[in-house]
């Protein structure tokens, strides 16, 4: 894996997390039809990002799974909107 490529990656995973929050938010008095497009959109964006994303090695996918579950990170912002 080359660093650029994993920089590469976890930035636009990083504004696709917040591209689709704020979707949330000012997607929740929109309708369907009026929603739609933009989320598509940023759907094409996360397919794209997805295929060329290196993959990760297994003991770096278990330790952030540990990570997670022992509560280093919090996703209350989420759960907030949902």
């Amino acid at each position: 894996m080359r660093v650029r490529e994993i920089g590469t990656s976890a930035s636009e995973f990083t504004n696709l997390r917040d591209r689709f929050r704020i979707l949330a938010g000012i997607g929740a008095d929109m309708d369907f039809d009026e929603l739609n497009p933009s989320f598509e959109q940023l759907m094409d964006r996360m397919d794209a990002a997805r295929t060329i994303a290196p993959p990760l090695p297994e003991k770096y996918f278990e330790y952030g799974r540990k990570k997670i579950e022992g509560g280093d990170y919090s996703f209350e912002v989420d759960a907030k909107s949902g």
